[in-house]
């Protein structure tokens, strides 16, 4: 009972944190508002979670949520290694950019 009371608080605050992040990032805010509200379901509901791994075919509910973690982990590690690729990307343009206005305003004088 502990855990849930926990677990809930954190999630909930996950949730409100993803809420006010909505405008910079649509697309995260929803992915996080809803995996937080299904971790919400699974922790005040657990024995949902060993039904719904029954039923794709893994033994536990504790594996299942595991493996969820897993799988999202990565794909949360993918999309800021493309974000960082993007920003790196943007950030050698402006500095070429930088250095080609410097070099012809010093050929200038």
């Amino acid at each position: 009972m502990i855990f849930q009371f926990i677990a809930t608080g954190i999630l909930g605050c996950v949730i409100l944190y993803a809420y006010t992040q909505a405008r910079m990032a649509p697309k995260v805010t929803g992915l996080a508002i809803v995996v937080a509200l299904v971790g919400e379901y699974f922790v005040l509901l657990p024995d949902h979670a060993a039904y719904v791994a029954n039923a794709v075919g893994i033994g536990r509910g504790a594996d299942l949520i595991f493996y969820l973690w897993i799988l999202f982990s990565l794909i949360g590690l993918l999309y800021l290694h493309l974000k960082l690729r993007v920003a790196n990307e943007r950030f050698v343009t402006l500095i070429r950019q930088l250095a080609l206005e410097r070099a012809e305003a010093g050929n200038d004088r």
